[in-house]
């Protein structure tokens, strides 16, 4: 699934850097997709490849209008990037994301213009990041506090596909409420979770991932296919039907 995104990357991409925490003993799968691997050790988390990436990539910052980072916690694409990028490039945001959380953009994939990425405050944020050893740190400090410093220096941002909002999941939840006693062996399609969760704070991309799939969100988080009240086989079949995506390589991933 990594080298099915990596492919995808490839076609809207002028040069693809790859950070990876594992030995590519089977580096030949890369070549012609890749320009250059950087292996390093397995600590800090995807920000700090993130750190690695954009440090390397500052080197030549010249030779390109838009950096990307993202990583390989999503299945996908599900769909066309550049159709995302052409729907977003009428947004004349300075940075960007797929989906927001709490009003920060998630980091699972971001896009800096120019404006940003030459920004001094940017680069020092990056220089002087460390190494965190907790998850909750890497959100904290690195998910979060990257969309406030970078939205306290004026720059513009949003987000690719709009989150559902706290009035459309207080209506879902009174709508499973209802009917969730009156309808034996009805799906679960992820809404149940909504019986065990408080509407605040909600991550979108896991518990309504899709509604935001029919919205044209391109991912499909991977910690989704962790949940219990989430089936393989059902999330196949419905990214099968909205979707060209391989559905094989889920069992990959």
């Amino acid at each position: 699934y990594v080298i099915y995104y990596l492919k995808a990357l490839r076609e809207i991409s002028s040069y693809l850097l790859f950070i990876t925490t594992s030995t590519c003993s089977n580096g030949s799968q890369l070549d012609g997709i890749v320009d250059k691997t950087i292996e390093r050790n397995n600590i800090g988390y995807d920000f700090y490849s993130y750190k690695i990436g954009i440090q390397e990539m500052l080197k030549c910052q010249d030779e390109f209008d838009e950096l990307i980072i993202c990583n390989d916690s999503c299945i996908g694409p599900l769909f066309n990037l550049e159709n995302i990028f052409n729907k977003i490039e009428l947004c004349n945001y300075d940075f960007w994301g797929i989906t927001a959380n709490c009003s920060h953009i998630q980091s699972y994939f971001i896009v800096f213009k120019k404006s940003v990425f030459r920004n001094s405050a940017f680069i020092k944020y990056w220089d002087d990041f460390p190494i965190y050893h907790t998850k909750d740190d890497v959100i904290q400090f690195g998910e979060i506090k990257l969309t406030i410093l970078l939205s306290s220096l004026g720059f513009k941002y949003g987000v690719a596909i709009e989150s559902i909002d706290n009035s459309i999941t207080n209506y879902l939840l009174r709508l499973w409420r209802g009917i969730k006693n009156r309808i034996s062996g009805m799906s679960n399609f992820g809404f149940k979770t909504l019986l065990f969760k408080s509407n605040k704070n909600i991550d979108n991309a896991l518990i309504f991932w899709d509604l935001l799939i029919l919205s044209g969100m391109p991912f499909f988080k991977k910690s989704n296919l962790k949940r219990k009240d989430i089936h393989i086989e059902e999330v196949k079949r419905f990214i099968k039907r909205k979707s060209d995506y391989p559905i094989e390589l889920i069992n990959k991933s």
